[in-house]
């Protein structure tokens, strides 16, 4: 049951026009009504310092980006609104983070399982790709896919996940599952094939949602090779290990896959995925489609001003972004300037990063680093539902089991 609604938490894909991740409340929300094991733990959970900080500051943000449209006299009170439905999902969270309490659901358990629906969402997109007229029509009614607004050769292989987003937001999150997946062969002690192998199935599920999750490979790979938690026997037997995962599985893909499915991977993913590659062959410049249209939201014509003091505008009449662009950083400062761009950073380091340290903590550093980075590409800091979603629960599972950790020490 847990994977099931973590499933829907996360991936939060349209049952007719209801997200997943809010019809699940329901149920647990009369749970929490009948229950006083329920109500006890829900009103607990509100105690928790990182939920309540993380809760307040959000209202805080609401209210003072309603002061932009107001001071410039924009009426465009749009990006107010996206925060205002963030916190009905926030709510939403918290009763299923009720049910995370009174299962009493360890961190580690949270960690397996989130890998793990990501490993379950990637043969969803398999199987819907490779039959895109019956599986991957049903598929997609459960998302909101456009195919017009992919950049490039995405259009054929992409919009076949069982999520609300199937590009950018949800190759990010990709990103922040295999991140996830590298603490798994950190804590090994021995590595085995099928965890190279899960760690594969992330991979190639990054190649159907989009490039963006490979930031997040890149980062938690360097992480592995880099850290002097993983003994040098076990980086060795990793490698090792993946190359002959990858012979079987490319031998497998050529040799006993159907037709169908061969040509999908030869003739659209492969070439997709490894666009700037071809490129390079084809005319001398590694550059994608959706690179060079990100170059030229970076170069645009802005208005210094509007970059340091904002300008109260973030969506224009006809329902686009202010200025056409997709960088989170350049919308953010566009609508209210440097300083709350930096509170919207403090707001995203609030629900990332648990008040108490661990061994593991490193997790949370990286995720941070991550985001960060792809905020120069696409909007992840604060505002994306699924970054937040995601750090939100990894953050509230690791305080929730410290909290239980020192309860069980002082009982001793």
């Amino acid at each position: 049951m847990f994977t099931f609604l973590l499933f829907c938490y996360i991936f939060s894909f349209y049952i007719l026009v209801f997200p997943a991740s809010m019809l699940i409340a329901v149920p647990l929300f009369f749970c929490v009504c009948v229950n006083k094991t329920w109500l006890y733990s829900f009103l607990r959970i509100w105690g928790i310092k990182f939920i309540r900080r993380a809760f307040v500051f959000q209202i805080f943000i609401i209210g003072f980006s309603g002061i932009f449209p107001v001071i410039y006299r924009t009426a465009d009170f749009s990006f107010m609104k996206l925060m205002i439905t963030q916190l009905v999902h926030f709510v939403c969270a918290v009763f299923f983070f009720t049910y995370i309490d009174v299962k009493n659901i360890n961190f580690e358990k949270v960690v397996k399982s989130f890998v793990w629906i990501f490993v379950i969402q990637t043969f969803i997109e398999l199987v819907a790709t490779s039959l895109p007229s019956s599986i991957g029509k049903f598929v997609r009614l459960f998302n909101h896919f456009d195919p017009e607004s992919v950049i490039g050769l995405g259009d054929r292989v992409r919009g076949y996940a069982l999520s609300a987003a199937t590009t950018y937001h949800l190759s990010l999150v990709y990103g922040v599952a295999f991140i996830l997946y590298i603490k798994t062969l950190v804590e090994s002690k021995k590595i085995r094939f099928r965890q190279i192998i899960t760690g594969l199935l992330i991979v190639v599920g990054v190649f159907f949602a989009g490039r963006t999750g490979f930031v997040g490979i890149g980062i938690g790979c360097i992480y592995f090779l880099v850290s002097l938690k993983v003994k040098t026997r076990n980086k060795f037997s990793a490698i090792s290990k993946l190359l002959v995962s990858i012979a079987i599985i490319i031998t497998l893909t050529l040799t006993v896959a159907p037709k169908k499915f061969k040509d999908m991977v030869v003739d659209y993913l492969i070439p997709y995925a490894f666009e700037f590659v071809y490129q390079k062959i084809d005319s001398g410049k590694a550059q994608t489609a959706s690179t060079n249209q990100l170059k030229e939201m970076w170069h645009r014509d802005f208005d210094e001003q509007e970059l340091i003091f904002g300008s109260g505008k973030y969506t224009t009449a006809d329902g686009r972004y202010y200025m056409r662009v997709d960088p989170g950083i350049l919308r953010h400062l566009l609508y209210g300037g440097i300083l709350f761009y930096l509170l919207l950073i403090l707001y995203q380091t609030l629900i990332t990063f648990p008040l108490k340290k661990r061994t593991d903590y490193y997790i949370f550093i990286l995720i941070f680093i991550y985001f960060l980075f792809m905020d120069f590409k696409g909007v992840t800091i604060a505002v994306n539902k699924f970054s937040f979603t995601a750090t939100l629960l990894l953050g509230f599972s690791y305080t929730r089991t410290q909290k239980d950790s020192k309860l069980q020490e002082i009982s001793k």
